[in-house]
C-alpha cells in the first residue's frame, strides 16, 4: 500500500531519540531575595540553560541594571571593567559571576551573623497572612540552620 508506514513486527526500537531543548533566559538579580539564592539560580542556569558558554557572559550583563536593590552602579561598574569582547567569550560568565562575587559577595562570618540576626528578629508584618508568614519563617529557619550546619574542624 502506498502511502501507509511500515509496520514494526518485534525486534528492537529504534534507539535514537531527540529531546528538544530550548534556552532560556538567565536569572535576574533583583528576582532573588539574596544575592546567595542568585548565585545558586545563575549556576543552575549555566547547566541546563541550553545557551552557549560564549553567550552566557553577554546575556547575564544585559539583565543586570544599574538601579539594582543589591548595589547601584553595579552594571555599569562592570562594562567599564571588562571590554565587550571579554564578557562575550569563552570566559565571559566566569568574569561576570567572579565580578558579582566580589562586588555583592560577603565574608562567611558576616553571612553567618546577618543570617541569625535576620531569623532572630522576623515576625509578622501588619496584615500578612498567616500562611504567608509561616512560609516565610520557614524558608529563614531553612537559610539560618543551612549557614549555621558546620563540619568538624570548620573554622572561621
Amino acid at each position: 500500500m502506498v502511502g501507509t508506514p511500515p509496520k514494526i513486527t518485534g525486534g528492537e526500537p529504534p534507539t535514537q531519540r531527540f529531546i528538544t531543548v530550548k534556552a532560556t533566559e538567565p536569572p535576574i538579580l533583583d528576582d532573588s531575595e539574596s544575592f546567595d539564592l542568585y548565585l545558586k539560580r545563575l549556576k543552575m542556569w549555566k547547566i541546563t540553560g541550553g545557551v552557549e558558554k560564549e553567550r552566557q557572559g553577554g546575556l547575564v550583563v544585559q539583565t543586570l541594571s544599574n538601579r539594582s536593590k543589591f548595589k547601584v552602579g553595579l552594571a555599569d561598574k562592570l562594562l567599564e571593567l571588562h571590554s565587550v569582547e571579554d564578557l562575550v567569550g569563552e570566559e565571559g560568565i566566569d568574569l561576570v559571576q567572579a565580578f558579582l562575587e566580589k562586588e555583592l559577595g560577603k565574608k562567611k562570618i558576616d553571612k553567618l551573623l546577618e543570617t541569625w540576626k535576620e531569623f532572630e528578629y522576623i515576625q509578622r508584618r501588619p496584615g500578612e497572612e498567616i500562611t504567608t508568614f509561616i512560609s516565610r519563617f520557614e524558608m529563614q529557619y531553612a537559610r539560618m540552620k543551612a549557614a549555621w550546619a558546620f563540619k568538624p574542624g570548620y573554622k572561621i
